[in-house]
């Protein structure tokens, strides 16, 4: 079952939710060989990001997402979903 994480870029003010199916620490990884398209504007490396698990076991991840996005946007902050 997917769960919700997100991806924070401190550097440009971003705040990236998407679903996943693999642990952290894999999808991390698996950024590092290519961002999602509505990311790849991100410079892993060269900017503070930070990825965190939010949720699991929903039964409709997708609307969570969406939400959950909208909620979480900051004050000067762009929130950006798959």
């Amino acid at each position: 079952m997917p769960r919700v994480y997100e991806a924070i870029n401190e550097t440009l003010k971003e705040l990236f939710v998407g679903l996943t199916e693999l642990p952290m620490n894999q999808l991390e990884a698996r950024h590092k060989s290519g961002l999602p398209a509505a990311i790849a504007h991100w410079k892993l490396g060269a900017e503070r990001i930070i990825y965190r698990e939010v949720e699991a076991d929903l039964a409709n991840p997708q609307a969570f997402v969406e939400g959950y996005a909208k909620n979480m946007a900051k004050n000067g902050w762009a929130s950006i979903t798959e």
